[in-house]
C-alpha cells in the first residue's frame, strides 16, 4: 500500500476545549512537516460537545465524535472508548504517520529531534510498567504504518472480561488503559522505540531534552487540581510564546 506522507495528529478531548488552541499552536510552532490536526470529541454531554465542535470549527480543525457514553475516570472505560474510536481511524487511514497525543500533552521543542526515530520504527511511545508487564502509556503514540505491520490486534484495553465481569488483572498484575499493548511490544521488539526521555511529566524546568510537555491529569477528573492546572497552563503558554 502506498501511504501519504502527511502526518495525522489525533487528540481525544473530554472536557477541556480550551486546550485545543494550545495544542494546535504547539503543533504549528514545532512541526515543520505537513500535518492535519484531528480532534476526537469523547465527551458525554451535548453542551460540552457543542463547545468542542465550536472551537474546532473556529480553528479549522477536523472534528470527529466518538460514541462514548461513559463518565470520564470510571475504570478507564471512557478513555478506552475514545482509544478504540481512534484505532478505527488508525487502521483505515492512508497516511504513513499517525500520531495520538493526549489532550493535555503539547510539543515544547522541534519534532525534528525525534523525526529519525519515528521514521525507523513502527510504534514509538512512552513505556508504562506494572511489575513485569511493560506496555505503552496511551498519552503519546507515534505510528509509522510502513514499519508497524498489521495493527488490527493493537489492543488499547487494560481490562480482561471473564463471564461478563470486569477484571483489571493481566497475568495477576493490575494495569490500566493500554495494558494489552504489551502483546504488541512482546511480539514486535524490533518495531518499537520508547521515547520516555523526550517527555516532560510536569517539571517546571522544561529543558532541551524534552520534545513533549505532559500536564498530567489536565482534565482534572479527580477534581482537586484546578489551581495546579493554572500553573501548568502558564508554563505551556510561556513555552509557546517564547
Amino acid at each position: 500500500m502506498n501511504f501519504e506522507n502527511k502526518i495525522e495528529i489525533y487528540s481525544i478531548h473530554y472536557n477541556r476545549p480550551d486546550f485545543i488552541p494550545l495544542q494546535f499552536k504547539s503543533f504549528k510552532k514545532f512541526i515543520q512537516e505537513d500535518f492535519e490536526f484531528i480532534v476526537i470529541d469523547n465527551s458525554i454531554t451535548e453542551d460540552m460537545s457543542k463547545n468542542i465542535y465550536q472551537v474546532c470549527y473556529d480553528l479549522g480543525v477536523k472534528y470527529l465524535k466518538s460514541d462514548n457514553q461513559t463518565p470520564h475516570g470510571l475504570y478507564g472505560w471512557s478513555h478506552i472508548h475514545g482509544m478504540n474510536f481512534f484505532k478505527n481511524n488508525l487502521i483505515n487511514s492512508k497516511s504513513k504517520f499517525i500520531f495520538l497525543i493526549e489532550h493535555d500533552i503539547f510539543f515544547c521543542s522541534n519534532y525534528d529531534r525525534i523525526n529519525k526515530i519515528v521514521n525507523n520504527y513502527g510504534v514509538c511511545g512512552v513505556s508504562q510498567r506494572r511489575e513485569d508487564i511493560n506496555y505503552f502509556h496511551p498519552g503519546i503514540l507515534l505510528f509509522n504504518k510502513e514499519k508497524s505491520g498489521d495493527l488490527i490486534n493493537f489492543d488499547f484495553r487494560g481490562d480482561v472480561i471473564e463471564d461478563g465481569i470486569f477484571n483489571k488483572e493481566l497475568n495477576g498484575v493490575r494495569v490500566d488503559t493500554g495494558g494489552q499493548t504489551h502483546k504488541y511490544i512482546k511480539n514486535n521488539p524490533d518495531k518499537i522505540f520508547f521515547i520516555d526521555n523526550y517527555v516532560n511529566e510536569y517539571l517546571e524546568d522544561v529543558n532541551l531534552n524534552h520534545v513533549f510537555y505532559h500536564m498530567v491529569r489536565g482534565s482534572n477528573w479527580i477534581g482537586t487540581e484546578d489551581e495546579l492546572n493554572k500553573k501548568k497552563i502558564n508554563i505551556i503558554e510561556n513555552i509557546l510564546n517564547s
